[in-house]
């Protein structure tokens, strides 16, 4: 996945061609790409089944400008050997059922102000891209409290903050922290992270008097994986809230 507006893809497997020049065309969906940066295409020597030697290219990364929001497939075009074929392994379904390979999301880089009632009404403009331009088409939450969208553009939009339904959905302080319900925001996960912890055992950090409420920092992160070579000494909690597309079993696991 990648944000809208400008997003750099990267596609690997076999494919067949000598340098850039072979390439014809990158699309995703109906929109083009344009090849990122020479040096980022891999050339290797391979054998085919006619026993012929052939280079290929193994990664390829290409640029996306201005592209919309939604679920695409994606195709690239090599002279004197056609449109790609794509490996089951790289389709995921979307929430509609239909089979996809990237999904372009709307990106928030900012929101003023940072601060607000809590009994609603308060204007608040969010700007970044992908956001469309048609206002039923658009919907926000602030902390799960639906924010009345007054203007949009692809690039900002203004919206009349919602009061919450009841006193359980609004954030409240609690010995000067704060606790809100869950809610589908944000992309990626938030790393709370506390120095100076001795031992290995989870137990170090959980008898730690600053935990689980007063962490040294907090740290937004794009996947649910902790740094590597972070620091020394430390504990760590992430912490995300994963929304299924659709019904099925699904599978958890930690590798270290």
């Amino acid at each position: 996945s990648g944000p809208a507006g400008f997003v750099v893809l990267k596609m690997s497997g076999r494919i067949l061609a000598w340098n850039d020049q072979w390439v014809d065309s990158i699309r995703v969906g109906s929109k083009a790409g344009e090849l990122y940066q020479e040096d980022t295409a891999l050339p290797y020597r391979d054998t085919n089944r006619d026993g012929v030697s052939e280079w290929h290219y193994n990664i390829i990364e290409f640029a996306l400008f201005d592209s919309p929001v939604g679920f695409f497939n994606v195709s690239i075009d090599v002279r004197q050997y056609g449109r790609s074929w794509n490996h089951s392994k790289a389709m995921h379904i979307a929430p509609s059922g239909d089979l996809f390979m990237v999904e372009i999301h709307p990106d928030v880089q900012s929101v003023y102000p940072s601060v607000g009632s809590s009994e609603g009404g308060t204007v608040i403009q969010i700007k970044g891209s992908g956001f469309g331009t048609i206002i039923d088409d658009v919907a926000v939450d602030v902390d799960g409290v639906p924010c009345k969208v007054l203007e949009v553009s692809d690039k900002s939009l203004t919206c009349e903050t919602g009061r919450p339904s009841s006193e359980a959905d609004a954030i409240v302080g609690v010995n000067g922290t704060f606790t809100a319900n869950y809610f589908r925001g944000s992309r990626g996960a938030t790393m709370k992270w506390w120095k100076n912890i001795a031992g290995t055992a989870i137990t170090d950090l959980t008898n730690n008097p600053s935990y689980p409420n007063s962490p040294d920092s907090y740290h937004g992160l794009d996947k649910f994986q902790s740094p590597i070579n972070f620091y020394h000494r430390y504990g760590i909690e992430i912490e995300a809230v994963f929304t299924a597309y659709y019904s099925s079993f699904y599978t958890f696991y930690f590798a270290s």
